[in-house]
């Protein structure tokens, strides 16, 4: 079994279950979100931003999102329909 990839401590999330103001919301922009189905969940003390993924091991996404983001982020693995569900009710429909 290999290692998690860094960033991901083998937590998965429900997404009904997060509280997603609309401070958090903004975290990322929505054509980031969509683009690559992540959305905020949470915001440790020490400014690393928790990202709902569907797979946790995309670390080109979790590059991506560090370099987009200026931040350190800690990826949770979330259900791929639950994920899409959320994304279209916080961040609309692609544009």
């Amino acid at each position: 079994m290999s290692p998690d990839p860094p960033g991901f401590d083998g937590g998965e999330i429900d997404l009904s279950t997060v509280d997603s103001t609309p401070d958090l919301v903004r975290c990322i922009h929505a054509q980031t979100a969509r683009h690559y189905r992540v959305l905020p969940v949470f915001q440790t003390r020490t400014g690393a931003l928790g990202v709902a993924v569907t797979d946790p091991g995309d670390i080109d996404t979790m590059d991506s999102l560090t370099h987009l983001l200026h931040r350190e982020i800690e990826l949770r693995q979330a259900d791929g329909l639950q994920l899409g569900t959320f994304l279209r009710r916080l961040y609309g429909a692609d544009q």
